[in-house]
């Protein structure tokens, strides 16, 4: 549900729906990584970068997630 909500352009919605994915299964990797673009969609960098983090530690892919990590750094104005 956040992915769709996020393709319709709905951030916050999308982010109550990975919420609640990620509450269910918090070691699942892909709503943490979705989450985080959802994040960089509504200007977070900080909170952006916290899910990779997550998504990462969860097993997420390093190639997926180094983008977006370098998106994050750069809201942040840290890269």
């Amino acid at each position: 549900r956040g992915q769709r909500a996020l393709a319709r352009r709905e951030p916050r919605t999308a982010r109550v729906e990975l919420m609640n994915a990620i509450a269910a299964d918090p070691d699942w990797a892909v709503p943490h990584v979705v989450q985080a673009r959802v994040m960089l969609a509504l200007g977070d960098g900080a909170g952006a970068l916290a899910e990779v983090e997550r998504a990462q530690a969860a097993g997420g892919k390093d190639s997926e997630l180094t983008l977006l990590k370098a998106h994050a750094l750069l809201l942040q104005g840290t890269y």
